[in-house]
């Protein structure tokens, strides 16, 4: 009699679940840090920005000028901020997703050494039957040489 594990749909399941968000955490860590780079870009080019307007406040500018560099400049930090609130959420997400995973990684766990006291119980009952054969043999034998 082979062992089978009355359990083992339900933790192919939750092994499964738990690929499937260690794959969403990864696709969430790369577009995060993709995040973090256009994040750096946008704060660059805001910098940059910056300095051009300070080289030209410096130089004098005209009053249109002088409005085209604060738009542009306010629009950088705009943008930033914008980033910022993206980056925020999607670490919230992060957060929740490696929560989830702790969480499905217990419940496999937890599956997995019922199974393994299951599979204890099965060869203790296969080792005690082998046994009980084993001894009725040697009766056996004994009742023959009486």
């Amino acid at each position: 009699m082979a062992f089978n594990f009355r359990l083992q749909p339900l933790l192919n399941l939750k092994e499964q679940k738990k690929e499937i968000l260690q794959m969403e955490l990864a696709q969430k860590t790369k577009y995060y840090m993709k995040l973090l780079g256009d994040l750096k870009v946008v704060r660059d080019q805001k910098n940059a920005s910056m300095l051009k307007f300070d080289n030209d406040l410096k130089k004098g500018i005209t009053s249109h000028e002088l409005s085209f560099n604060l738009e542009v400049i306010s629009f950088y930090n705009t943008k930033e901020i914008s980033h910022l609130k993206t980056i925020s959420l999607f670490e919230k997400e992060i957060s929740q997703l490696k929560k989830k995973i702790l969480d499905s990684h217990r419940e496999v766990k937890i599956i997995q050494k019922l199974k393994e006291r299951d599979m204890e119980r099965y060869t203790a009952e296969e080792s005690a039957q082998e046994q009980k054969q084993t001894d009725e043999l040697t009766n056996l034998k004994y009742a023959r040489n009486i």
